[in-house]
Protein backbone atom coordinates (compact mmCIF):
# COMPACT_ATOMS: atom_id res chain seq x y z
CA UNK A 1 0.00 0.00 0.00
CA UNK A 2 1.21 3.50 -0.78
CA UNK A 3 -0.31 6.77 0.39
CA UNK A 4 0.50 10.45 0.55
CA UNK A 5 -0.08 10.70 4.31
CA UNK A 6 -0.67 8.26 7.16
CA UNK A 7 -2.77 9.12 10.22
CA UNK A 8 -2.00 6.81 13.15
CA UNK A 9 -5.24 6.38 15.11
CA UNK A 10 -4.42 2.84 16.24
CA UNK A 11 -4.67 3.28 19.99
CA UNK A 12 -2.44 3.07 23.04
CA UNK A 13 -0.52 0.07 21.66
CA UNK A 14 -0.03 1.84 18.32
CA UNK A 15 1.83 -0.29 15.79
CA UNK A 16 2.73 2.82 13.80
CA UNK A 17 4.28 4.48 16.84
CA UNK A 18 6.31 1.36 17.62
CA UNK A 19 7.50 1.01 14.01
CA UNK A 20 8.75 4.60 14.20
CA UNK A 21 10.60 3.75 17.46
CA UNK A 22 9.03 6.74 19.18
CA UNK A 23 9.37 7.15 22.93
CA UNK A 24 6.12 7.08 24.92
CA UNK A 25 7.27 8.70 28.12
CA UNK A 26 5.29 8.58 31.35
CA UNK A 27 4.36 6.10 34.07
CA UNK A 28 1.57 3.95 35.50
CA UNK A 29 -0.61 4.87 38.48
CA UNK A 30 -0.40 2.90 41.71
CA UNK A 31 -4.15 2.22 41.64
CA UNK A 32 -6.25 0.19 39.26
CA UNK A 33 -9.82 0.83 38.19
CA UNK A 34 -13.02 -1.15 37.71
CA UNK A 35 -15.64 0.14 35.29
CA UNK A 36 -19.20 -0.90 34.46
CA UNK A 37 -22.54 0.29 33.10
CA UNK A 38 -25.62 -0.33 35.25
CA UNK A 39 -29.14 0.80 36.07
CA UNK A 40 -29.26 2.49 39.50
CA UNK A 41 -32.20 3.12 41.79
CA UNK A 42 -31.33 6.00 44.16
CA UNK A 43 -32.40 9.47 45.26
CA UNK A 44 -30.38 11.38 42.66
CA UNK A 45 -31.95 12.97 39.60
CA UNK A 46 -31.52 10.73 36.58
CA UNK A 47 -29.63 13.37 34.60
CA UNK A 48 -27.09 13.98 37.38
CA UNK A 49 -24.03 12.06 38.48
CA UNK A 50 -22.15 11.86 41.76
CA UNK A 51 -18.62 11.57 43.09
CA UNK A 52 -17.89 9.71 46.35
CA UNK A 53 -14.49 10.21 47.96
CA UNK A 54 -12.84 7.97 50.54
CA UNK A 55 -9.35 7.68 51.99
CA UNK A 56 -9.32 3.90 52.42
CA UNK A 57 -11.79 2.40 49.94
CA UNK A 58 -11.03 4.65 46.95
CA UNK A 59 -13.38 6.90 45.05
CA UNK A 60 -16.51 6.14 43.05
CA UNK A 61 -17.60 8.30 40.11
CA UNK A 62 -21.06 7.84 38.62
CA UNK A 63 -22.05 9.55 35.36
CA UNK A 64 -25.47 9.42 33.64
CA UNK A 65 -25.58 7.79 30.21
CA UNK A 66 -29.10 8.40 28.94
CA UNK A 67 -30.91 10.43 31.62
CA UNK A 68 -33.25 7.46 32.15
CA UNK A 69 -31.52 5.71 35.02
CA UNK A 70 -28.53 4.12 33.30
CA UNK A 71 -25.05 5.12 34.45
CA UNK A 72 -21.36 4.62 33.86
CA UNK A 73 -19.50 3.70 37.08
CA UNK A 74 -15.79 4.19 37.83
CA UNK A 75 -14.30 2.56 40.93
CA UNK A 76 -10.76 3.25 42.06
CA UNK A 77 -9.11 0.33 43.82
CA UNK A 78 -6.39 1.87 46.04
CA UNK A 79 -3.66 -0.69 45.43
CA UNK A 80 -1.72 -2.23 42.56
CA UNK A 81 -3.41 -4.50 40.05
CA UNK A 82 -3.45 -8.07 41.48
CA UNK A 83 -2.04 -10.94 39.42
CA UNK A 84 -4.31 -13.19 37.38
CA UNK A 85 -6.36 -15.49 39.61
CA UNK A 86 -6.49 -12.99 42.48
CA UNK A 87 -8.52 -10.30 40.79
CA UNK A 88 -12.09 -9.51 41.91
CA UNK A 89 -15.05 -10.95 40.03
CA UNK A 90 -16.65 -8.45 37.66
CA UNK A 91 -20.20 -9.35 38.65
CA UNK A 92 -23.22 -7.55 40.10
CA UNK A 93 -22.45 -8.59 43.69
CA UNK A 94 -18.93 -7.11 43.52
CA UNK A 95 -20.06 -3.78 42.11
CA UNK A 96 -23.00 -3.57 44.53
CA UNK A 97 -20.64 -4.10 47.48
CA UNK A 98 -18.41 -1.28 46.21
CA UNK A 99 -21.42 1.08 46.20
CA UNK A 100 -22.63 0.13 49.68
CA UNK A 101 -21.60 2.32 52.59
CA UNK A 102 -21.11 5.44 50.47
CA UNK A 103 -23.64 7.51 52.38
CA UNK A 104 -26.45 6.97 49.88
CA UNK A 105 -28.59 3.92 49.20
CA UNK A 106 -27.95 2.59 45.69
CA UNK A 107 -29.42 -0.52 44.09
CA UNK A 108 -27.68 -1.74 40.93
CA UNK A 109 -29.14 -3.94 38.19
CA UNK A 110 -28.63 -4.86 34.52
CA UNK A 111 -24.83 -4.78 34.74
CA UNK A 112 -22.87 -4.65 31.46
CA UNK A 113 -19.61 -3.44 29.85
CA UNK A 114 -17.52 -4.43 32.86
CA UNK A 115 -13.77 -4.05 32.70
CA UNK A 116 -10.72 -3.85 34.92
CA UNK A 117 -7.74 -1.70 33.96
CA UNK A 118 -4.56 -0.09 35.21
CA UNK A 119 -4.27 3.46 33.87
CA UNK A 120 -1.14 5.26 32.78
CA UNK A 121 -0.17 8.73 31.65
CA UNK A 122 2.15 8.79 28.64
CA UNK A 123 2.80 11.06 25.67
CA UNK A 124 4.93 11.28 22.53
CA UNK A 125 7.06 14.37 21.98
CA UNK A 126 6.03 14.99 18.36
CA UNK A 127 2.61 14.58 16.74
CA UNK A 128 4.04 14.71 13.22
CA UNK A 129 6.88 12.72 11.68
CA UNK A 130 7.16 13.64 8.02
CA UNK A 131 4.04 12.33 6.30
CA UNK A 132 2.87 10.47 9.44
CA UNK A 133 0.57 12.07 12.01
CA UNK A 134 -0.31 10.63 15.43
CA UNK A 135 -3.77 11.18 16.91
CA UNK A 136 -5.70 10.11 20.01
CA UNK A 137 -4.38 7.30 22.20
CA UNK A 138 -1.58 6.62 19.72
CA UNK A 139 -0.16 10.00 20.78
CA UNK A 140 -1.16 10.22 24.46
CA UNK A 141 -2.95 8.30 27.19
CA UNK A 142 -3.98 9.39 30.66
CA UNK A 143 -6.28 9.04 33.62
CA UNK A 144 -10.02 9.05 32.83
CA UNK A 145 -10.55 11.63 35.59
CA UNK A 146 -11.61 14.81 33.84
CA UNK A 147 -13.15 13.02 30.87
CA UNK A 148 -10.71 14.52 28.35
CA UNK A 149 -9.35 11.81 26.12
CA UNK A 150 -12.07 10.94 23.62
CA UNK A 151 -12.83 14.61 23.00
CA UNK A 152 -9.12 15.33 22.69
CA UNK A 153 -8.68 12.70 19.97
CA UNK A 154 -11.75 13.90 18.08
CA UNK A 155 -10.48 17.50 18.25
CA UNK A 156 -7.14 16.41 16.83
CA UNK A 157 -8.86 14.66 13.93
CA UNK A 158 -10.98 17.76 13.31
CA UNK A 159 -7.92 20.02 13.41
CA UNK A 160 -5.93 17.85 11.01
CA UNK A 161 -8.69 16.69 8.67
CA UNK A 162 -9.52 20.01 7.04
CA UNK A 163 -5.83 20.88 6.66
CA UNK A 164 -5.14 17.64 4.80
CA UNK A 165 -8.16 18.34 2.59
CA UNK A 166 -7.01 21.90 1.84
CA UNK A 167 -3.51 20.76 0.84
CA UNK A 168 -4.83 17.77 -1.16
CA UNK A 169 -7.19 20.04 -3.12
CA UNK A 170 -4.49 22.60 -3.76
CA UNK A 171 -6.22 25.28 -1.70
CA UNK A 172 -3.19 25.67 0.60
CA UNK A 173 0.52 24.97 0.60
CA UNK A 174 1.97 21.93 2.41
CA UNK A 175 3.40 24.15 5.17
CA UNK A 176 -0.13 24.38 6.57
CA UNK A 177 0.34 20.83 7.91
CA UNK A 178 3.09 22.08 10.24
CA UNK A 179 0.37 23.77 12.27
CA UNK A 180 -1.06 20.42 13.45
CA UNK A 181 1.71 19.71 15.94
CA UNK A 182 2.20 23.38 16.82
CA UNK A 183 -1.47 23.83 17.73
CA UNK A 184 -2.44 20.47 19.17
CA UNK A 185 0.65 19.44 21.15
CA UNK A 186 0.32 22.23 23.76
CA UNK A 187 -3.36 21.30 24.16
CA UNK A 188 -2.46 17.63 24.73
CA UNK A 189 0.17 18.65 27.28
CA UNK A 190 -2.30 20.81 29.19
CA UNK A 191 -4.95 18.07 29.15
CA UNK A 192 -2.47 15.48 30.43
CA UNK A 193 -1.23 17.75 33.22
CA UNK A 194 -4.78 18.62 34.29
CA UNK A 195 -5.88 14.97 34.37
CA UNK A 196 -2.71 13.92 36.21
CA UNK A 197 -3.08 16.61 38.89
CA UNK A 198 -6.75 15.77 39.41
CA UNK A 199 -5.90 12.08 39.69
CA UNK A 200 -3.18 12.70 42.28
CA UNK A 201 -5.57 14.89 44.27
CA UNK A 202 -8.47 12.44 44.12
CA UNK A 203 -6.39 9.34 44.90
CA UNK A 204 -4.11 10.80 47.60
CA UNK A 205 -3.71 8.79 50.82
CA UNK A 206 -1.95 11.52 52.81
CA UNK A 207 -4.23 12.47 55.69
CA UNK A 208 -3.73 16.27 55.57
CA UNK A 209 -4.40 16.31 51.83
CA UNK A 210 -7.37 13.97 52.26
CA UNK A 211 -8.90 16.38 54.78
CA UNK A 212 -8.34 19.39 52.52
CA UNK A 213 -9.70 17.53 49.51
CA UNK A 214 -12.80 16.24 51.26
CA UNK A 215 -13.64 19.61 52.82
CA UNK A 216 -12.57 22.13 50.19
CA UNK A 217 -13.34 20.32 46.94
CA UNK A 218 -17.13 20.20 47.53
CA UNK A 219 -17.12 23.94 48.34
CA UNK A 220 -15.13 24.84 45.23
CA UNK A 221 -16.99 22.53 42.85
CA UNK A 222 -20.33 23.86 44.08
CA UNK A 223 -19.59 27.45 43.04
CA UNK A 224 -21.62 28.64 40.06
CA UNK A 225 -18.54 29.97 38.23
CA UNK A 226 -16.83 26.57 38.46
CA UNK A 227 -19.96 24.74 37.32
CA UNK A 228 -20.30 27.07 34.32
CA UNK A 229 -16.73 26.29 33.27
CA UNK A 230 -16.88 22.51 33.74
CA UNK A 231 -18.79 21.69 30.51
CA UNK A 232 -16.29 23.73 28.49
CA UNK A 233 -13.39 22.03 30.29
CA UNK A 234 -14.68 18.49 29.73
CA UNK A 235 -15.71 19.12 26.12
CA UNK A 236 -12.37 20.74 25.31
CA UNK A 237 -13.98 23.95 24.05
CA UNK A 238 -11.92 26.07 26.44
CA UNK A 239 -8.68 25.09 24.71
CA UNK A 240 -7.44 27.66 22.23
CA UNK A 241 -4.64 28.54 19.81
CA UNK A 242 -4.19 32.17 20.85
CA UNK A 243 -0.43 31.73 21.08
CA UNK A 244 -0.19 30.04 17.70
CA UNK A 245 1.71 31.70 14.86
CA UNK A 246 -1.05 30.43 12.57
CA UNK A 247 -3.60 32.98 13.81
CA UNK A 248 -3.44 36.78 13.89
CA UNK A 249 -5.15 39.30 16.16
CA UNK A 250 -4.82 42.76 14.58
CA UNK A 251 -7.60 44.32 16.63
CA UNK A 252 -6.61 46.29 19.71
CA UNK A 253 -8.66 45.99 22.87
CA UNK A 254 -9.78 49.62 22.68
CA UNK A 255 -11.19 48.98 19.22
CA UNK A 256 -13.36 46.14 20.50
CA UNK A 257 -15.19 47.59 23.48
CA UNK A 258 -16.18 51.14 22.57
CA UNK A 259 -18.58 50.74 19.65
CA UNK A 260 -22.00 52.35 19.60
CA UNK A 261 -24.99 52.14 17.33
CA UNK A 262 -26.71 55.41 16.56
CA UNK A 263 -25.19 56.95 19.71
CA UNK A 264 -26.85 54.35 21.95
CA UNK A 265 -24.41 52.39 24.11
CA UNK A 266 -25.13 48.67 23.95
CA UNK A 267 -24.31 46.34 26.81
CA UNK A 268 -21.71 43.68 26.00
CA UNK A 269 -22.78 40.61 27.98
CA UNK A 270 -19.74 38.38 27.37
CA UNK A 271 -16.03 38.77 26.74
CA UNK A 272 -14.85 39.62 23.25
CA UNK A 273 -13.56 36.59 21.31
CA UNK A 274 -9.90 36.51 20.29
CA UNK A 275 -8.06 35.08 17.33
CA UNK A 276 -7.27 31.46 18.16
CA UNK A 277 -10.44 30.88 20.18
CA UNK A 278 -13.45 28.86 19.09
CA UNK A 279 -15.79 31.21 17.23
CA UNK A 280 -18.94 31.92 19.26
CA UNK A 281 -21.96 30.34 17.62
CA UNK A 282 -25.02 32.56 17.31
CA UNK A 283 -28.53 31.80 16.10
CA UNK A 284 -28.88 34.27 13.25
CA UNK A 285 -31.84 36.60 12.97
CA UNK A 286 -34.68 35.25 10.84
CA UNK A 287 -37.75 37.00 9.47
CA UNK A 288 -41.12 35.92 10.89
CA UNK A 289 -42.24 32.67 9.30
CA UNK A 290 -38.70 31.61 8.34
CA UNK A 291 -36.38 29.19 10.10
CA UNK A 292 -33.35 30.56 11.93
CA UNK A 293 -29.97 28.90 11.41
CA UNK A 294 -26.80 28.96 13.49
CA UNK A 295 -23.74 30.84 12.29
CA UNK A 296 -21.79 27.56 12.38
CA UNK A 297 -23.77 26.31 9.36
CA UNK A 298 -22.01 28.94 7.23
CA UNK A 299 -18.42 27.84 7.88
CA UNK A 300 -18.78 24.09 7.54
CA UNK A 301 -16.01 22.80 5.25
CA UNK A 302 -14.79 26.29 4.34
CA UNK A 303 -13.39 29.54 5.68
CA UNK A 304 -15.93 32.24 6.44
CA UNK A 305 -15.07 35.94 6.46
CA UNK A 306 -17.51 38.12 8.40
CA UNK A 307 -17.33 41.79 7.41
CA UNK A 308 -19.17 43.79 10.06
CA UNK A 309 -20.65 46.95 8.56
CA UNK A 310 -22.53 48.53 11.49
CA UNK A 311 -24.71 50.08 8.78
CA UNK A 312 -27.96 49.49 6.94
CA UNK A 313 -27.79 47.28 3.87
CA UNK A 314 -28.30 50.18 1.44
CA UNK A 315 -25.46 52.25 2.92
CA UNK A 316 -22.81 53.38 0.41
CA UNK A 317 -20.15 51.81 2.64
CA UNK A 318 -21.65 48.35 2.28
CA UNK A 319 -21.03 48.34 -1.48
CA UNK A 320 -17.28 48.66 -0.89
CA UNK A 321 -17.27 45.88 1.66
CA UNK A 322 -19.30 43.67 -0.68
CA UNK A 323 -16.69 44.28 -3.38
CA UNK A 324 -14.05 43.10 -0.95
CA UNK A 325 -16.07 39.98 -0.20
CA UNK A 326 -16.42 39.22 -3.92
CA UNK A 327 -12.68 39.73 -4.44
CA UNK A 328 -11.77 37.24 -1.73
CA UNK A 329 -14.25 34.63 -2.97
CA UNK A 330 -12.90 35.04 -6.51
CA UNK A 331 -9.29 34.96 -5.34
CA UNK A 332 -9.30 31.95 -3.03
CA UNK A 333 -10.97 28.58 -3.18
CA UNK A 334 -12.69 27.39 -0.03
CA UNK A 335 -13.62 30.85 1.27
CA UNK A 336 -17.06 32.40 1.70
CA UNK A 337 -17.54 36.04 2.70
CA UNK A 338 -20.58 37.80 4.15
CA UNK A 339 -21.29 41.39 5.13
CA UNK A 340 -23.15 41.64 8.44
CA UNK A 341 -25.55 44.58 8.33
CA UNK A 342 -28.79 46.05 9.65
CA UNK A 343 -30.59 44.79 6.57
CA UNK A 344 -33.82 42.90 7.17
CA UNK A 345 -33.10 40.39 4.40
CA UNK A 346 -30.05 38.77 2.84
CA UNK A 347 -29.12 40.16 -0.58
CA UNK A 348 -28.59 37.37 -3.13
CA UNK A 349 -25.67 37.14 -5.56
CA UNK A 350 -25.50 34.16 -7.93
CA UNK A 351 -27.62 32.12 -5.56
CA UNK A 352 -25.43 32.95 -2.54
CA UNK A 353 -26.49 35.52 0.06
CA UNK A 354 -24.06 38.43 0.24
CA UNK A 355 -25.43 39.82 3.51
CA UNK A 356 -26.18 38.39 6.93
CA UNK A 357 -29.21 40.25 8.22
CA UNK A 358 -28.52 41.48 11.75
CA UNK A 359 -31.23 44.08 12.51
CA UNK A 360 -31.15 43.45 16.26
CA UNK A 361 -27.32 43.49 16.32
CA UNK A 362 -27.04 40.11 18.01
CA UNK A 363 -24.02 39.15 15.88
CA UNK A 364 -22.34 42.56 16.22
CA UNK A 365 -22.83 42.42 19.99
CA UNK A 366 -21.56 38.88 20.45
CA UNK A 367 -18.38 39.62 18.48
CA UNK A 368 -17.95 43.14 19.96
CA UNK A 369 -17.70 44.35 16.36
CA UNK A 370 -18.10 47.81 14.88
CA UNK A 371 -17.81 49.12 11.31
CA UNK A 372 -15.05 47.49 9.28
CA UNK A 373 -14.29 44.69 11.73
CA UNK A 374 -13.07 41.59 9.85
CA UNK A 375 -13.44 38.15 11.43
CA UNK A 376 -12.08 35.14 9.53
CA UNK A 377 -13.30 31.77 10.85
CA UNK A 378 -11.52 28.56 9.88
CA UNK A 379 -13.28 25.38 8.72
CA UNK A 380 -12.74 23.87 12.19
CA UNK A 381 -14.60 26.78 13.80
CA UNK A 382 -11.63 28.66 15.27
CA UNK A 383 -11.03 32.35 14.61
CA UNK A 384 -8.02 32.76 12.32
CA UNK A 385 -7.92 36.55 11.90
CA UNK A 386 -9.34 39.60 13.69
CA UNK A 387 -8.69 43.09 12.39
CA UNK A 388 -9.78 46.04 10.27
CA UNK A 389 -6.98 46.20 7.71
CA UNK A 390 -7.75 44.55 4.35
CA UNK A 391 -4.05 44.52 3.45
CA UNK A 392 -3.20 42.72 6.69
CA UNK A 393 -5.90 40.16 5.93
CA UNK A 394 -4.57 39.63 2.40
CA UNK A 395 -1.02 39.13 3.72
CA UNK A 396 -2.31 36.75 6.38
CA UNK A 397 -4.12 34.57 3.84
CA UNK A 398 -1.08 34.26 1.58
CA UNK A 399 1.67 33.92 4.17
CA UNK A 400 0.43 32.80 7.59
CA UNK A 401 -2.57 30.75 6.44
CA UNK A 402 -0.60 29.46 3.42
CA UNK A 403 -3.64 29.73 1.13
CA UNK A 404 -3.00 29.73 -2.61
CA UNK A 405 -4.34 32.72 -4.49
CA UNK A 406 -6.00 32.71 -7.91
CA UNK A 407 -6.07 35.62 -10.37
CA UNK A 408 -3.34 37.35 -8.36
CA UNK A 409 -3.22 40.73 -10.08
CA UNK A 410 -6.97 41.32 -10.30
CA UNK A 411 -7.63 40.32 -6.71
CA UNK A 412 -4.71 42.34 -5.34
CA UNK A 413 -5.83 45.45 -7.24
CA UNK A 414 -9.40 45.10 -5.97
CA UNK A 415 -8.25 44.59 -2.38
CA UNK A 416 -6.02 47.64 -2.70
CA UNK A 417 -9.01 49.68 -3.90
CA UNK A 418 -11.11 48.49 -0.95
CA UNK A 419 -8.31 49.23 1.53
CA UNK A 420 -7.91 52.72 0.07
Amino acid sequence: MSCRWLCACDGARSTVRKKLNLSFDGSAYDSYFMLADADIEWDQRRDEGAFFLGAAEGYVAIAPIDGKGRYRLFFEMPHALPPEGERPQLDLATFQSLCDGRGQQMTLSNLSSTTLAAFQHRQVTQLRHGAIFLLGDAAHIGSPIGGQWMNLGLSEAYNLGWKLAWVARGYAGPQLLDSYHEERYPVAQEAEKTAHRLTKLITTRKRPLVWLRNNLLPLISGRSKVQRKLPSLISGHHYHYCGSRWVLNELKKGERNSWRKKAAQRALPVAAPRAGQLAPDVMLWAAPGTQAQPLSELFRQRYLLLIFTAAEGDSALVAGWQAMAQALVAGYQGIAARCVSDALSADEHDGEPRLIADPDWRLHRRYHADAGCLVLIRPDGYIAFLGKDADALSDFLQTTAALRQQHDAAVTDLLDDVAA
